[in-house]
């Protein structure tokens, strides 16, 4: 119930579900890292980092969370934190290596004051766009927080997401809606954004539950008048 509330937005519910989920089973690395990373979600990102450092020393060599704890501290300026933790990676093989090594490559493009670099992992996705017909929302997001939000919506717009809709298909993972939601996120501060929501089947159910994303707060526009608006209520 934390993952759906987290995929359609509602971020306080998702941390208060991720709690209960912890208490219920506080032994359970997958739940007290949702729970860290819902504490991103509402905006108390100290927190958030501190808890995923402490999740990853109680479970070392834990791929979800290092590679959560990489992605949230570089995208989030906690540099000291991705520092300390970057050279885990060298203790991993295979395909989750290859995922913390592009983890690399977005954070080193991140930080650096060349654009190329930033340009370079614009075309990697562009071309994986080409190759797979679609992309993972959070690799769109990443776009935004390297400043191509525009660039990230336009490849949107090209990408297909009908997969997420085939009930025969495999489970959305870091394609989740909620990772393009987040208060830090670029993405979520033009209209545009507002068609992507379309496109992933959101529009229709926050206007007919009436239970609406918690970026309501921050977008600067009147967000439900735009969702509205795209579906004719």
């Amino acid at each position: 119930m934390s993952n759906f509330c987290w995929s359609v937005g509602r971020f306080r519910e998702a941390l208060r579900l991720a709690e209960q989920a912890c208490e219920l089973n506080p032994l359970m690395p997958a739940a007290r890292l949702h729970a860290a990373q819902m504490r991103t979600y509402v905006g108390d990102y100290q927190t958030s980092i501190r808890m995923h450092q402490e999740l990853y020393r109680r479970w070392p060599r834990n791929f979800t969370i290092l590679i959560s704890l990489l992605n949230f501290s570089c995208s989030l300026d906690f540099w000291d934190a991705y520092n300390q933790a970057v050279g885990e990676i060298e203790h991993f093989e295979g395909w989750q290596a290859q995922h913390l090594r592009a983890t690399v490559r977005y954070a080193e493009a991140l930080g650096s004051a060349d654009p190329e670099r930033r340009l370079e992992l614009l075309g990697r996705y562009k071309a994986l766009m080409a190759k797979t017909g679609t992309l993972p929302l959070n690799y769109l997001d990443g776009l935004s927080h390297l400043g191509l939000a525009e660039e990230a919506l336009n490849l949107a717009e090209q990408a297909s997401f009908d997969h997420m809709f085939d009930p025969d298909g495999p489970l959305p993972s870091g394609s989740f809606p909620g990772t393009i939601m987040g208060r830090w996120s670029a993405l979520n501060k033009t209209p545009r954004f507002v068609d992507l929501c379309d496109r992933l089947g959101l529009c229709s159910y926050w206007t007919q539950s009436n239970r609406w994303p918690d970026c309501v707060e921050w977008t600067p526009y009147d967000f439900k008048a735009e969702v509205r608006r795209r579906i004719g209520v």
